[in-house]
C-alpha cells in the first residue's frame, strides 16, 4: 500500500528550492491560492461589494457565519 498527499499550505511560502517535499513522487503541492480561478475571484468580489452595500444600508450580510 502506498500513501499520498495533496498539500496547499506550508509554514514557509513559497517553499524553498531544497525543501524535501518537492522531491516526493507521491505528493502534489500547490500554492494556497489554488482555488482562485477567474470565476471564483469575480464571485468573491461581487459578494464583498454587496456586503459593503448592505453594511452601509444596515441590512443583514450575505453568507454570515456566526
Amino acid at each position: 500500500m502506498c500513501g499520498a498527499a495533496g498539500l496547499d499550505v506550508f509554514a514557509e511560502e513559497p517553499l524553498p528550492p531544497g525543501n524535501p517535499l518537492l522531491g516526493l513522487p507521491n505528493a502534489v503541492l500547490a500554492p494556497h491560492i489554488a482555488w482562485l480561478t477567474p470565476e471564483t475571484l469575480v464571485r468573491s468580489l461581487t459578494v464583498a461589494h454587496e456586503n459593503c452595500r448592505r453594511l452601509v444600508a444596515g441590512e443583514d450580510l450575505l453568507h454570515r457565519v456566526v
